[in-house]
């Protein structure tokens, strides 16, 4: 009887990705040459699970984006009115800043508690507008500000908000009533997202994330137990079952740096980093230690000798430690880069952030290893999904990577759900590539590393 997978990930037409069909029922391993889209591969992979489940987060930043200008409208007329004098006696109540929406939906909420979250919003910012309408009424009245230009100024504000730059200043009740319906009509447009979970939303995350793209997918769909829950010809996303938590791992150096300042924050293609970097220093409040309490020894105790430890005081990634077993303690950025690869793991494993609907993402796991620690590695992830059920897809171009996790899964038990696929030319196209199934046979995927000592045997004596 054939066995249907959980989740299956099918994309056409990604950069030099023509093709890829790839099942994610334990370990998928993609392996292929530099510049075959194996990358590429793993962030769309990455973000197109991750937005499906946070689809709320989704519509919430929307929203905020929508939203957020009126905000900072009211602000400004607030502050203005301060600098009158003939109103400097009048008392001001606290005004938000425009960042701090309090109530905006949560991947975690379901439907119902996710709309609730948005009525509060939506109660929240209709107060604001009541104080926003009494002072709009102070400031277009007062000759003072009027002299000061300041009327003229707050005017040209709300069209420009209001995108109309015709509107007619004249008329301040009309103004007040336009940017009323504007915000009426961004929490209608959020309430309905989140009750139909529009397709369009998933495309303008991708298309944010990939912005330097000329453009999406050709095809994108995404299964799971067959049945097609996301895809760019279907109108809606489904919620999702079997993948709910992504994590993305690539360049080890990277996560103990603090992402949340400067530009680097701002970077869409970034996102991944940050994401990750919460999950290291956040503890998921599940008490279910027991299945990983043995594979947090084995790395402790018999790999890095020592422990990984982010400071309580600090709550700061840069602020993490490795104290090793006979007590010493290092800084992690002053620590090998093959260390850092283990203290990630080993955090998202102490912060139980690693179960059956997690897929964990990584780019050249070998990468900074030495062979001794890529078998071990390997085998960590052989474990992790044996006892936890995490899920993995590996993006390699190494031969010990391949191959420990091929053997080390047979002898535990796991080979039927272990996938290897090979990124192979599509003739005559040279530059574009399909992923080839080879289900648990690597001699294929061997078959492609074999041209490095094929060039060995030309070059050398």
């Amino acid at each position: 009887m054939e066995i249907i997978p959980q989740a299956r990930f099918k994309v056409e037409g990604f950069r030099v990705v023509n093709q890829a069909d790839l099942i994610l029922d334990g370990i998928t391993v993609v392996a292929g040459e530099n510049g075959s889209g194996k990358s590429s591969l793993s962030k769309i992979l990455y973000y197109t699970y991750r937005s499906i489940f946070r689809y709320d987060e989704l519509v919430a930043n929307q929203l905020n984006k929508k939203t957020n200008r009126i905000r900072e409208l009211i602000e400004f007329i607030h502050f203005e009115l301060r600098n009158i004098d003939s109103l400097s006696n009048r008392p001001f109540g606290h005004i938000p800043r425009a960042s701090a929406f309090g109530h905006i939906p949560r991947a975690s909420d379901n439907i119902e508690i996710a709309l609730e979250r948005l009525k509060q919003s939506h109660e929240e910012l209709k107060e604001l507008m009541a104080i926003f309408s009494k002072d709009f009424s102070l400031l277009i009245n007062n000759n003072i500000a009027d002299r000061r230009g300041i009327a003229y100024r707050l005017k040209k504000i709300i069209e420009d908000i209001l995108e109309k730059e015709g509107a007619t200043v004249e008329n301040d009740a009309s103004l007040l009533h336009q940017v009323r319906v504007k915000i009426e009509d961004a929490f209608l447009e959020a309430e309905e997202a989140i009750k139909n979970r529009p397709i369009a939303l998933l495309k303008q995350k991708l298309q944010t994330v990939f912005s330097n793209d000329k453009q999406l997918p050709d095809s994108l769909n995404v299964y799971e137990y067959d049945s097609l829950i996301a895809s760019f010809v279907k109108e809606d996303v489904s919620i999702p079952y079997s993948i709910k938590h992504t994590i993305y791992m690539e360049s080890y150096n990277n996560y103990f740096r603090d992402w949340r300042f400067g530009t680097e924050s701002r970077d869409a293609s970034l996102e991944h980093l940050r994401n990750l970097q919460m999950l290291l220093i956040d503890k998921n409040p599940s008490d279910d230690h027991e299945r990983s309490a043995d594979i947090l020894k084995i790395i402790q105790d018999d790999i890095i000798q020592g422990d990984i430890l982010v400071e309580e005081r600090f709550k700061n990634i840069e602020h993490t430690i490795y104290k090793r077993k006979d007590g010493e303690i290092f800084d992690i950025n002053e620590v090998a880069t093959g260390i850092k690869s283990w203290a990630v793991l080993l955090l998202l494993l102490k912060n139980n952030h690693l179960n059956k609907q997690t897929l964990v993402i990584i780019d050249e796991p070998e990468s900074n290893l030495h062979p001794k620690w890529i078998v071990e590695f390997a085998r960590i992830l052989v474990l992790l999904n044996k006892q936890i059920g995490v899920k993995f897809f590996i993006a390699s171009h190494a031969p010990y990577t391949v191959m420990a996790i091929r053997y080390i899964a047979e002898k535990e038990g796991t080979l039927s759900t272990t996938n290897f696929y090979i990124a192979e030319k599509q003739k005559p196209d040279i530059f574009r590539y399909n992923y080839t199934p080879a289900g648990q046979n690597i001699e294929s995927v061997f078959g492609s590393f074999n041209i490095a000592i094929d060039r060995m045997n030309e070059y050398g004596v």
